[in-house]
């Protein structure tokens, strides 16, 4: 049961984090309140993408039943990355202050 829990979050996060956060940084879509300052969208999009990479890292080893060393090893990579998307927020947060 955790596996398929495991495996929908994983499917939901594909069809959402993935796709939104490409786009933001290929500057194809940008929210409307952010129009004006797509630098800080940008910021946003990487965010989202860590955030993703997030998942993937505490999420796979349980699919996979790995060991608890490999599980460790793979969540601390998680909070690595989950401070990087911090930073990311804000970074966006401070380029959309700027006046322009």
């Amino acid at each position: 049961m955790r596996t398929g829990f495991t495996l929908a979050i994983l499917a939901l996060s594909s069809l959402t984090l993935l796709p939104v956060g490409i786009a933001m940084i290929a500057g194809r879509w940008v929210p409307r309140w952010w129009r004006e300052k797509p630098e800080a969208a940008r910021s946003v999009g990487v965010a989202y993408l860590l955030i993703y990479l997030v998942m993937l890292a505490n999420g796979v080893p349980r699919v996979l039943d790995a060991t608890e060393g490999v599980g460790l090893v793979f969540s601390t990579a998680g909070m690595v990355l989950m401070a990087g998307a911090m930073v990311m927020f804000a970074v966006a947060g401070l380029k959309g202050r700027r006046r322009g």
